[in-house]
């Protein structure tokens, strides 16, 4: 490949798993907990608001995972993220 190459020459799958690992992963069963049906669902329920879905968003998912995941904090946080200094400076749980 170039050093010119475009974006869709640089932008390929490399790898795909089979249908049977994929379904045998966590997210799988995340993403059917949640009924979100494929990997671009996936995408965008995490990281979008979307209007009429509560479980959506980015404060949703990183809120939602802990418990997902059957984490135990020593202290629980107040909120998800604080970004009030801009995004690149996020306090995660805070």
């Amino acid at each position: 490949m170039s050093d010119d190459a475009t974006l869709e020459e640089l932008d390929r799958t490399v790898h795909e798993p089979s249908p049977a690992f994929v379904e045998s992963t966590n997210v799988r069963a995340f993403m059917d907990k949640y009924g979100i049906d494929d990997r671009e669902e996936l995408i965008e329920r995490t990281t979008t608001d979307i209007d009429g879905e509560p479980a959506s968003g980015v404060d949703w998912f990183w809120g939602e995972l802990p418990d997902y995941l059957g984490l135990d904090w020593y202290e629980e946080p107040d909120a998800v993220r604080d970004d009030t200094d801009g995004p690149q400076f996020t306090d995660w749980y805070p």
